[in-house]
């Protein structure tokens, strides 16, 4: 059997679930028409204004669904808009990109065309959108408590700390997901921490590191030569 390790900074604790995520555009259309005359056009940005009470609409509703023991709730996040060419004249798109954290078990393409039936049934034909086809689909990641890897690396946990380790969640994703989806048992576990990474000064304890460096060599051991074991360290 086949495992690995995903080296995220998890403060060592052993992340056995994460979520995945759908990133996709949605496209408002309006008419154009010069400032001076919007009544000849039809703004993009009004209608998508709409599209977006809309949008977080149905985030609401995402958060009443049942959610993961560890996971919580599906989100769905409108990180970003545009739209416009001048001041001076009525806009004729508006485009949003929309950011989907998928709980284990969902189906990114569903999910995109769930919000799509949802905006269908919100807006109907009052407004020209288009659900554009997702640009990301990453599948969540679940690996079971009682799994060989998830056992091992607790046993190292505490070799190496002197304390047990914890089985956790996180709402970011990893490509810790794809290997398990290739059928290789996956625990994210590392030095550091989550809240330091991406900061202007980012940085890791080298309490942490040396924590991990003996974590890590436990781990390899306890798991021999009949095994394969791979350390990865990718995070979105």
């Amino acid at each position: 059997m086949s495992a690995a390790i995903v080296g995220e900074p998890t403060r060592l604790a052993s992340v056995i679930a994460h979520k995945g995520i759908a990133r996709w555009h949605v496209r408002v259309w309006g008419v154009s028409a010069h400032a001076a005359t919007p009544g000849l056009g039809r703004s993009a940005i009004y209608d998508g204004a709409r599209v977006a009470l809309a949008l977080e609409e149905y985030a609401s509703q995402l958060a009443l669904r049942r959610g993961h023991p560890l996971l919580g709730s599906p989100t769905l996040n409108v990180g970003k808009v545009t739209g416009g060419q001048a001041v001076n004249m009525v806009p004729d798109l508006c485009e949003f990109e929309i950011d989907r954290r998928l709980l284990p078990g969902e189906d990114g393409l569903e999910a995109v065309q769930d919000c799509q039936d949802w905006l269908r049934q919100k807006i109907g034909d009052k407004i020209q959108f288009e659900v554009q086809p997702p640009c990301l689909v990453d599948p969540a990641l679940e690996t079971r408590r009682e799994s060989r890897i998830v056992q091992a690396v607790g046993q190292s946990h505490i070799s190496a700390t002197g304390v047990p380790n914890l089985c956790q969640g996180a709402h970011y994703g990893t490509d810790g997901s794809k290997l398990a989806r290739a059928g290789i048992e996956t625990v994210v576990c590392g030095p550091g921490d989550i809240v330091q990474a991406h900061t202007k000064s980012e940085y890791v304890e080298v309490n942490q590191l040396e924590q991990a460096l003996r974590l890590y060599d436990d781990l390899i051991q306890r798991w021999g030569n009949e095994e394969n074991l791979w350390d990865m360290d990718t995070r979105r």
